[in-house]
């Protein structure tokens, strides 16, 4: 019998990425952003709106730039840490659930995205799923979470996301959990569901 799906985000949810991607936009831009300015799903071009008040590049711009030479680069990913408790976790998810990485990253990262997938919980991702594909001349197709979620057969038992949009996207169709370990988006009250911990993931489901 065909297991339950579970749908998961992937920065900030599994891995702590928020703090390379500092270093990273800080050494690129020359700029010198916080880790804290990234954990608030800040689009990059915003964050950088922040440092540079004249000339900043365009949307376009800065995450064509993140996808070429940040989202592709083992090297900025090699010493991602996972979340805290998210492998034990996971491991156990994986024998009751199939689980489905879904990410705002564009296609081309899929590589560094299975590098820390393989690297800490190998075996436990059924597919990957990113939003974005890049078709050159700052033309992107999207699929959103959302469309993707709903194209998935089978019983649909979660979907688990950092980024309060994603959640009021989502919760119509699918129970969607806010993961919010420090509280950021508690003002938010239209959100019907969240978690704090990998802990409190595996008590509700497990």
């Amino acid at each position: 019998m065909k297991k339950p799906n579970i749908f998961l985000d992937f920065d900030g949810l599994k891995f702590h990425t928020a703090s390379q991607l500092a270093i990273y936009m800080n050494g690129r831009f020359g700029i010198n952003s916080k880790t804290s300015d990234y954990v608030n799903n800040q689009p990059l071009h915003i964050v950088l709106r922040k440092y540079i008040s004249n000339n900043a590049p365009s949307f376009e711009e800065v995450y064509i730039d993140h996808i070429e030479n940040y989202q592709t680069s083992i090297k900025w990913h090699e010493d991602m840490l996972p979340m805290e408790d998210m492998c034990e976790t996971m491991y156990k998810l994986a024998k009751k659930y199939l689980l489905w990485t879904v990410t705002s990253r564009e296609k081309t990262s899929v590589k560094t995205i299975r590098y820390l997938l393989d690297k800490h919980i190998p075996g436990c991702i059924t597919g990957i799923h990113c939003v974005y594909e890049h078709r050159g001349s700052g033309v992107f197709n999207e699929v959103s979470k959302r469309d993707f979620i709903q194209s998935v057969s089978g019983e649909k038992i979660a979907f688990f996301d950092d980024s309060p949009s994603e959640i009021l996207k989502t919760q119509d169709i699918i129970p969607s959990y806010l993961f919010d370990p420090d509280g950021l988006h508690d003002d938010i009250g239209q959100i019907t569901n969240r978690v704090k911990n990998w802990k409190e993931i595996g008590d509700r489901f497990l």
